[in-house]
């Protein structure tokens, strides 16, 4: 048991000095993509012939700025010993990776008008899902002209998005408007990656009693319930997924756009803190020790 002891001890020091490395890291990968993202956070939007396009171009950049909000969000949570609460953070980023793919492999007209389309109807299903709740929309300032509005601009945007989506190749069910997301991920090759990453942070985000186990930890006799037992693990796998999903994000994103220029030696500098965050390898969503049982256990 003595033996044991020691190998939880370095087992332990090692998983903490892989989050030292990490968080250094993530910070690294930030670093040359401040200035960028300071020029990004600020845009001359006007109402114009293109205006569905330049719509496209500030979704897109609201898709780095929130990505390096939620990296900037993971270094402070795993700084403070609550990398748990960092995992969920990377589901929505993974989605946002793999619908910027997407959306660079069409033209920019249609992904604009996929964009377009998406806010029409995401408006309009919140609207619905707040009408439908216990205290209606009344007196909350949507009349009667804005709901016939949106009512219209989510009919035509269903039906947009699902002939887009049809043209496209994607076997839609009846009342399908969209593909679903392993759908979208394996159109850009990203489907084993999708449902790794999907798997992993579906425990975060639902309830998941291997996942509450992880919280259980000790010898028969005593069990201590804490999110400390894992918070090493935790917290190395937001900061190496987070790291990653960012900057493959923002290197998808920043030539779609143009604007603002990226100058090369920031470029070199983001590829060497990615380099230095695959030094080790990828994070597990599985590990030895969740799944080892001493066999004087039994």
């Amino acid at each position: 048991m003595e033996q044991r002891s020691h190998s939880n001890n370095r087992e332990t020091n090692e998983a903490r000095s892989r989050v030292e490395h990490l968080l250094l890291c993530a910070a690294a990968v930030l670093s040359p993509t401040r200035d960028w993202l300071e020029k990004a956070s600020v845009a001359n939007w006007q109402p114009s012939e293109e205006g569905v396009i330049n719509h496209y171009h500030l979704v897109l950049r609201s898709i780095v700025v929130k990505q390096a909000e939620a990296l900037d969000s993971i270094l402070i949570l795993a700084r403070g010993v609550r990398g748990f609460s960092a995992v969920p953070l990377l589901r929505a980023m993974y989605e946002e990776l793999i619908w910027v793919l997407y959306l660079a492999s069409r033209t920019e007209d249609e992904a604009s008008r996929i964009v377009h389309a998406l806010g029409a109807v995401g408006i309009h299903e919140t609207f619905l899902a707040q009408e439908n709740y216990v205290i209606p929309n009344t007196g909350s300032g949507f009349s009667l002209e804005w709901k016939l509005r949106s009512k219209f601009a989510y009919d035509r945007g269903r039906d947009e998005l699902r002939d887009i989506f049809s043209a496209s190749g994607f076997t839609l069910k009846k009342h399908q408007t969209i593909p679903s997301m392993a759908q979208l991920a394996k159109s850009v090759s990203m489907e084993t990656t999708y449902g790794f990453l999907y798997h992993g942070t579906s425990r975060a985000v639902h309830f998941s009693v291997p996942e509450q186990l992880r919280r259980i930890w000790g010898r028969p006799g005593q069990m201590t319930i804490s999110s400390s037992t894992f918070e090493a693990y935790w917290a190395a796998f937001s900061l190496y997924w987070g790291s990653w999903l960012y900057s493959l994000t923002f290197l998808t994103t920043v030539p779609l756009l143009q604007t603002p220029d990226l100058p090369d030696e920031e470029l070199e500098q983001l590829g060497r803190a990615m380099e230095a965050v695959k030094k080790d390898g990828a994070v597990p969503i599985l590990t030895n020790a969740e799944v080892y049982w001493p066999e004087t256990w039994r």
